[in-house]
């Protein structure tokens, strides 16, 4: 599908949309799920064995496969309730490791073009960048050709992708890394800094059902599962 020409979004009308979603279900049994997932992922003891590495490790897997839902949701218009069909659908679109590998080097290149530009020209880059995500799980395109599908589409609405991919995705993201690694803040907040990755999951969430819909609204596409992978929604 071609981009949708002369297609203008709101980054601010956008992401208010996305947060009243996210307390509808299925979003809000997914966020729950999500925020269960960090609970339990901070409670870990610092100090990894190999149990502990296994734990947190299949811990980023499930926060992962939870962000592939709740992109697959938010591309239908009217998306069933049970969380059940999403977080089934999401294993059945079988792009887990393209949607992680696309997602680590988009954080490269927004990270490189901040530090090269001066912060400017990460926020910029982001906005290049931001549908990669939505097109490998819904396009099912692997990492470099997501990218490239996001510069494609992004033409014309760049500024407003960036404020929605800065906002909601690179800003909280950053905060936690920075504020952990620079100014110790985990040890300044203390139990308060519990708080600060449920907000980032939040953003987070909203940010997936963001992007997506102005996916789909500049001319992306959700291509479907052969029938072997698809779900069964009928008996769901």
């Amino acid at each position: 599908m071609e981009p949708a020409a002369g297609t203008r979004i709101s980054a601010g009308a956008t992401m208010r949309d996305a947060f009243s979603t996210l307390i509808k279900p299925p979003f809000r049994t997914l966020l729950a799920l999500g925020i269960l997932v960090s609970l339990v992922s901070n409670t870990l003891p610092e100090t990894a064995d190999g149990t502990t590495l296994l734990v947190a490790l299949i811990l980023l897997a499930l926060g992962l496969y939870l962000q592939i839902a709740v992109t697959v949701a938010a591309a239908d218009p009217n998306p069933t309730q049970s969380a059940d069909v999403w977080l089934k659908e999401a294993f059945a679109r079988r792009c887990f490791w393209r949607y992680f590998a696309t997602s680590v080097f988009v954080l490269l290149v927004v990270l490189l073009a901040g530090v090269v530009g001066l912060i400017v020209g990460g926020f910029f880059m982001g906005g290049v960048v931001a549908l990669s995500d939505p097109s490998v799980v819904l396009e099912r395109r692997g990492p470099a050709d997501a990218i490239s599908r996001s510069a494609e589409l992004s033409k014309g609405n760049r500024p407003a992708l960036a404020l929605i991919f800065g906002v909601l995705i690179l800003i909280p993201g950053m905060s936690v890394q920075v504020g952990g690694l620079v100014w110790d803040l985990p040890e300044l907040a203390g139990d308060l800094w519990a708080v600060v990755p449920l907000l980032v999951l939040i953003l987070g969430m909203t940010g997936a059902i963001a992007l997506t819909r102005t996916f789909l609204a500049l001319g992306g596409s959700k291509v479907p599962l052969p029938p072997r992978e698809s779900v069964d929604r009928s008996r769901l």
